[in-house]
């Protein structure tokens, strides 16, 4: 799946050699664009490359301390999934993170809730890579 045209860049922009962690906020509220309605959690939960960030090399990292994980769930807060990545190896000195604004990958969010019936929703977080 293509980058979306309606999600964000996020502002912090990494070197293609950093190993970093990020969070990505879920919205929650009683605006139709809210990810979740107030009180609904998050049942389940899986992180994927977009083909941008299949491109370049991102690599979703699952080793302990820096799996991918919920935080705060609380119902009457936004919930966070936190997680760490990092561009392959053999993708850190490639030409496309040399652009004068870099390269943005994006990492694909789909969450379940537990709605009744259960909801499946999907979203892009988009990450700048630049040479620095």
């Amino acid at each position: 799946m293509a980058n979306p045209k309606s999600a964000r860049v996020v502002r912090y922009e990494p070197d293609p050699s950093d190993i970093v962690p990020f969070v990505m906020e879920i919205s929650r509220g009683n605006n139709t664009a809210d990810i979740l309605q107030p009180g609904e959690k998050i049942v389940t939960f899986d992180l994927q490359p977009s083909t941008t960030g299949e491109q370049a090399g991102l690599v979703i990292l699952t080793t302990a301390g820096r799996e991918p994980s919920i935080q705060d769930d609380d119902p009457d807060t936004r919930p966070r999934i936190g997680f760490w990545f990092s561009i392959g190896e053999d993708m850190r000195d490639s030409a496309l993170f040399d652009q004068p604004d870099g390269f943005i990958i994006g990492v694909e969010c789909t969450i379940t809730t537990d709605a009744d019936p259960s909801i499946t929703k999907q979203f892009t977080m988009l990450i700048r890579v630049r040479n620095n």
